[in-house]
C-alpha cells in the first residue's frame, strides 16, 4: 500500500499563519483588557492626548484582533496576510524609531501581556514577526484555510488571472 506523501510546505505555511494570527490576537486583546494603560502608552509614545490616543489604541487593537482571526482561520488571505505584513512592518519601524530616539517608556505593544522598552529585544521580536507575516503572505496558497474550503483552487486561479493582467 502506498503512503500518502506529505510535504512540509503546507504545514509550515499553516504554522506561520497561525503564529502571526495568535500574536496579533494576543496583542490586541492585551491592549483592550486594560485600555487605560494602553492609552497612556500611546500618549507617551506618539505624543497625542486623550480621545485621539484612546481612539488609536482601540482601532489598532480591533484591527490586530480581526487580522489575527482572519489569519488563524484562513479567511481572505490575499488581503488579510498582506495587511498583517504591512502592520508588522509599521510596528517594526515604529519600535526602531522609539529605540533610536531614546524612548525608555514601555511600548505597550502587548498591553497587559507585556512589552518592554524599545531596544534590541523588541526589535528582534518585531523583525521575526515581520518575516513570519511576510512568509504567511507569500505562502497564502498553501495549507488548510477557509478560503480553500469555500472556493477550492478557484480563489488561487482567479488571483493569478488578476495579477497577470
Amino acid at each position: 500500500m502506498k503512503r500518502a506523501r506529505v510535504t512540509l510546505f503546507p504545514i509550515l505555511a499553516l504554522i506561520l499563519r497561525v503564529a502571526v494570527g495568535l500574536t496579533l490576537v494576543v496583542a490586541g486583546a492585551g491592549k483592550l483588557t486594560d485600555a487605560t494603560a494602553a492609552q497612556r502608552a500611546t500618549e507617551a509614545a506618539l505624543h497625542v492626548g486623550g480621545t485621539l490616543a484612546l481612539a488609536l489604541t482601540v482601532a489598532i487593537s480591533v484591527l490586530e484582533i480581526l487580522l489575527g482571526i482572519h489569519l488563524i482561520v484562513g479567511l481572505n488571505l490575499r488581503w488579510s496576510a498582506l495587511a498583517a505584513a504591512l502592520l508588522c512592518a509599521v510596528f517594526f519601524v515604529f519600535v526602531n524609531y522609539l529605540w533610536a530616539t531614546g524612548f525608555t517608556g514601555g511600548c505597550g505593544c502587548f498591553g497587559v501581556f507585556g512589552g518592554g522598552s524599545p531596544g534590541p529585544e523588541e526589535t528582534l521580536r518585531d523583525g521575526v514577526l515581520l518575516v513570519a507575516a511576510a512568509g504567511a503572505w507569500w505562502s497564502r496558497h498553501y495549507g488548510p484555510s477557509l478560503d480553500r474550503l469555500m472556493h477550492g483552487d478557484r480563489a488561487h486561479r482567479s488571483e493569478e488571472s488578476i495579477s497577470l493582467r
